[in-house]
C-alpha cells in the first residue's frame, strides 16, 4: 500500500518495528492457469532443495512469490515496476527507513538504527547489537538459568489464575534485560516495576497511534517527555541509563528487542497449549529439551512420534503466521518525484496461499521440513526483515545459534515445561483453521488456571 505524504502531516502509520496496523499492498495475483502442467511437481520443495529450476518452474515460481518480491524490492531500495517507485540510491536507503519511523522519536525518545539516516551511527548500533545476540553454549546455558529463575518465580503463587499477558511479558521482557543490559535476573526487588514497564511501553504504542503532525509547534500530548511514569520506571529497573538522553534510553534496545518477541511467544505459547492441534501436546515435548540444553543440535533436531518438527521449525512457524513486524515502512519516490510510503506487507506475503501450501492460516510447523533451505527463506520469509536491513538476531556464527529462533524456542519451552499439568490456558480463541488475532491489545483477556491434582496431565495442549 502507498500513503501520500502530504506537507505538514505525517503518514497514516509510521512504525518500522511491532506494527500492528493493517494495511494491504494490493498486488493482485498472476494468474497461474498454466501451472497444471507441473501439479505434480512441488516447486518450493525443488527451490528449497537447490535443484536446478528449468525454465517453466522458474516462471511458475517467480508468479507465485510476487508479493514476496514486492516487499523485498520495498525494503531493499530496488525499483518496484509494478508500484512506479524508483530506484533508491545507495546514500538514501538508511534515510527511507529513517524518515517514516520519526513518529518512534516522539513517541519513545529513541536515536537508533530504525530512526537515523546516519550511516556510521547505524553501523556501531549493529555492531553493538551483534555482540550482545553472539552467544555461545555456556552463555546460553547460563541464559536458560536465568530464564527458568524468572519462570519458576511467576509461578511460585497461591494464586489460581494468572493474566497470561503478564506472564508473557515478565518471562521475556525480564531475561531480555539481562540479554541487553546485564540486569541480574535473581533480583525481585523490582518485579513490580518491570511488569508495570512492560505494560507501559505497550499502552504508549497505543497512544502513539493519534494524530500527529511533525512540523506542530506543540508536540503531541503523548510524546515521551509527557509520559512521566514509563520514564520513572525506566530509571528504577535501569538507574545507571538515562531515559532522557535519546543516546542512552534504553528503549533504543527494548523496543526492537524486547517489543519483537513477547507478542510472538504469547501466540507460539497459545498455538502449543491452547487451540487443540493433533499434534501440540508433542511439540511441546518437542521444546523442553531445548530449553532444558539449548544447543544448536537441540534446536534443529527432528523429533516426534506422530509428528517430525523441531524446536526451530516451531519458532519458524510462529514467525511465519506472526511475525514481529507485520508492515515494513519506506520512504519511496515515484516515478514523477513525488514521495511516498510504501508498506511491505511482510503478514500478507507470510499467508499467500500460493507458496504455503496447504492450510497458509494455520500453524503447522511440520509444513518445514524440506524448506529449511536459505534459497527459499530470503525469498519468502521475511520475520527478520530484508536485505540490506536484516535483523542482527537472524545471524548464525559458527556453532552459535541464530538469537531469535533459540529465543523463542527458549522462552516457549521453558514456559511449556513449567506449566505441563498445572496450568491450562482458558478464554475464547478461534478454531485452529484461522490464525491468532495479531492486534497489539488482543487476548490480553486470556488467563492461566491452575489445574487440579485429579485432572493433571489431561489437557496439555488442549482447548478449553
Amino acid at each position: 500500500m502507498l500513503h501520500r505524504r502530504v506537507p505538514g502531516q505525517s503518514t497514516e502509520v509510521l512504525h518500522d518495528i511491532g506494527d500492528t496496523s493493517t494495511h494491504d499492498l494490493s498486488i493482485p495475483d498472476k494468474d497461474d492457469s498454466n501451472s497444471e502442467a507441473h501439479s505434480e511437481v512441488d516447486i518450493a520443495l525443488i527451490r528449497a532443495t537447490d535443484t536446478k529450476l528449468n525454465a517453466k518452474q522458474q516462471a511458475l515460481w517467480n508468479d507465485r512469490i510476487v508479493k514476496a518480491t514486492v516487499c523485498k524490492q520495498i525494503i531493499s531500495g530496488d525499483a518496484v515496476d509494478c508500484l512506479e517507485l524508483a530506484k533508491v540510491l545507495p546514500v538514501d536507503k538508511y534515510a527511507s527507513r529513517a524518515h517514516p519511523n520519526q513518529r518512534l522519536v516522539v513517541a519513545f525518545g529513541v536515536n537508533n538504527c530504525f530512526t537515523t539516516s546516519v550511516v556510521d551511527e547505524c553501523a556501531t548500533f549493529r555492531k553493538t547489537v551483534e555482540g550482545m545476540l553472539n552467544k555461545d553454549s555456556a552463555q546460553w546455558a547460563a541464559l536458560a538459568t536465568c530464564v527458568e529463575m524468572v519462570v519458576e518465580k511467576e509461578f511460585d503463587t497461591t494464586k489460581d489464575f494468572l493474566s497470561l499477558f503478564d506472564v508473557a511479558q515478565m518471562t521475556s521482557l525480564k531475561p531480555m534485560l539481562n540479554v541487553l543490559f546485564g540486569f541480574d535476573t535473581e533480583r525481585s526487588d523490582v518485579d513490580d516495576d518491570i511488569k508495570e514497564l512492560a505494560f507501559e511501553i505497550n499502552a504508549q504504542w497505543l497512544r502513539s497511534k493519534d494524530a500527529f503532525d511533525p512540523k506542530a509547534k506543540e508536540r503531541p500530548a503523548w510524546a515521551f517527555e509527557h509520559q512521566k511514569r514509563p520514564r520513572e520506571l525506566l530509571t528504577t529497573v535501569l538507574p545507571e541509563k538515562s531515559a532522557d538522553d535519546m543516546g542512552e534510553n534504553p528503549l533504543n534496545l527494548l523496543l526492537p528487542g524486547d517489543e519483537t518477541m513477547w507478542r510472538v511467544v504469547l501466540r507460539c505459547f497459545v498455538e502449543l497449549t491452547a487451540r487443540g492441534h493433533d499434534n501440540g501436546s508433542e511439540w511441546c515435548e518437542i521444546l523442553k529439551p531445548f530449553a532444558e540444553n539449548p544447543t544448536d543440535g537441540h534446536l534443529t533436531q527432528l523429533s516426534g512420534v506422530h509428528t517430525r518438527t523441531s524446536a526451530s521449525q516451531i519458532a519458524k512457524e510462529t514467525l511465519r503466521l506472526y511475525p514481529p513486524t507485520r508492515r515494513v515502512y519506506r520512504e519511496r519516490k515515484l516515478a514523477n518525484k513525488e514521495f511516498m510510503t510504501a508498506a511491505a506487507d511482510i503478514e500478507e506475503c507470510h499467508r499467500d496461499a500460493n507458496i504455503w501450501k496447504p492450510d497458509p492460516l494455520r500453524s503447522m510447523p511440520e509444513r518445514w521440513n524440506g524448506l529449511e533451505h536459505k534459497n527459499f527463506e530470503d525469498d519468502v520469509f521475511m520475520p527478520f526483515s530484508a536485505t540490506p536491513f536484516n535483523c542482527p538476531a537472524k545471524r548464525r556464527r559458527g556453532q552459535n545459534p541464530p538469537f531469535g529462533l533459540a529465543m523463542i524456542s527458549l522462552l516457549v519451552g521453558m514456559l511449556v515445561k513449567h506449566t505441563s499439568g498445572k496450568w491450562r490456558v482458558v478464554g475464547d480463541l478461534p478454531g485452529i483453521s484461522e490464525p491468532l488475532d495479531t492486534e497489539r491489545t488482543a487476548y490480553g483477556y486470556l488467563r492461566l488456571e491452575r489445574i487440579s491434582e485429579s485432572e493433571a496431565g489431561t489437557t496439555v495442549g488442549k482447548r478449553v
